[in-house]
């Protein structure tokens, strides 16, 4: 019989003192043993009892030193003590998620979730958040606004999405990476957004700027700013190269961008550490280096500036929900698209079918269960007509007739 995720918890953090202990450690580089006991309201005795158990486990280190002519006990999390402490909040944290969606599939809303027709025993589940979100709405209302008044050039890829694309580019919407290479007389900045000395240089070649950077692009921009103004050295927690990453360095004298632990372990000592993160990252992610940068670095100030968009939060725990509860999750098109990866990745933790389609005609009949549940979600550059084609598609093959040598 296989262990219910209650018993995979750490038994050795499963304990109300230990656990009330590791979760002070996670969020400081160190404490003393006096600020331990104040805070947490234990005696010396069993405070001690405690720290020995989790320091037999390789979860804390002790230091003891003399300051002021006093000595001085100070914990620490080790790096082991960091991980399993990670681990063990991410498993309450789906055992809570699980009984709360359960919760919700018993008094489940018959517009999210639908019985399929042939396979009667397969039920369609639609992620409560899914597909456009409104910046990406908007930049395409404004490309198309724009081009139906006079001709236009778009540098790059206005969204990660193919059918969007095409569709602009029958309006005659043109689309160019060198801005050498812009022969109309506007050219529109993406919705992934562009740093100011960008901008400049379309200015400069004489082109109109037409700007669609999502207004949560440029909050970001607006928060990088402030960081780096007040001295701090601005960390961006990103995919190197992506069009919204380099927008958000170019205007920055230093800069880095790191995407896991090995990065940042590259990372050379600062006295101030800044930290935003690209807004497509999932925030459970970012919240994850955000600490272990600190752990790396214990005598830095971290200073962490959440810039990670709230649809995109909105669909990261739309997708968890619909993965917990789904035996065969689609995620909706977007091959270049990172919030819609960030959604494949988030459900293969949850789910072990995962497929990543753009388009209807990449949904296989061998990839429908006889039964169970088959969750559709969709990543903020996906159109609602592409995510309702995809469950037709579904639907369609569902309505198939049994083969020849399926009983009745």
């Amino acid at each position: 019989m296989n262990e219910g995720p209650f018993h995979q918890l750490d038994k050795v953090i499963h304990e109300k003192g230990r656990m009330a202990i590791m979760s002070m450690l996670a969020a400081a580089p160190e404490l003393a043993f006096t600020e331990l006991r104040y805070a947490l309201g234990m005696t010396d005795g069993n405070l001690t009892t405690h720290i020995r158990t989790l320091k037999r486990s390789g979860y804390v280190s002790v230091a003891k030193n003399v300051q002021n002519n006093r000595s001085r006990t100070t914990c620490v999390l080790t790096a082991a003590g960091r991980k399993a402490f990670r681990e063990y909040v991410a498993l309450l944290d789906g055992i809570v998620k699980e009984a709360r969606w359960s919760e919700k599939k018993m008094q489940s809303n018959e517009s999210f979730t639908q019985p399929l027709p042939y396979k009667t025993g397969l039920t369609l589940l639609r992620a409560e958040h899914l597909g456009m979100c409104f910046g990406v709405r908007d930049a395409i209302t404004m490309a198309r606004h724009e081009v139906a008044a006079e001709p236009l050039t778009i540098l790059g890829e206005l969204v990660h999405n193919a059918t969007v694309l095409d569709d602009l580019g029958q309006r005659g919407v043109k689309f160019e990476n060198d801005l050498k290479r812009v022969t109309t007389s506007a050219a529109m900045i993406t919705a992934h957004g562009a740093s100011d000395k960008a901008r400049a240089r379309v200015r400069a070649a004489g082109l109109r700027v037409a700007d669609a950077t999502c207004p949560l692009v440029h909050y970001a921009h607006e928060q990088v700013r402030k960081l780096a103004a007040a001295g701090f050295h601005v960390v961006i927690i990103g995919r190197k190269g992506h069009v919204e990453v380099r927008g958000l360095m170019e205007d920055l004298d230093e800069c880095e961008v790191v995407l896991n632990e090995k990065e940042i372990d590259a990372l050379k000592a600062r006295p101030y550490f800044g930290v935003a993160a690209q807004t497509t990252q999932p925030i459970s992610r970012v919240r994850e280096l955000v600490d272990y940068l600190q752990a790396r670095f214990p005598k830095s100030e971290v200073r962490f500036v959440d810039t990670v968009c709230q649809p995109t939060k909105q669909r990261q725990d739309s997708a968890e929900e619909v993965a917990f509860q789904s035996d065969v999750v689609l995620v909706v098109v977007g091959i270049n698209s990172n919030n819609t990866a960030e959604l494949v990745r988030t459900c293969e933790k949850y789910c072990d079918s995962v497929h990543h389609v753009q388009g209807p005609g990449d949904v296989w009949a061998e990839w429908l269960p006889e039964a169970g549940v088959l969750g559709i979600t969709a990543g903020t550059s996906t159109p609602d007509e592409t995510i309702d084609a995809v469950e037709a598609r579904v639907r369609e093959l569902t309505y198939a007739p049994p083969p020849a040598h399926r009983l009745a």
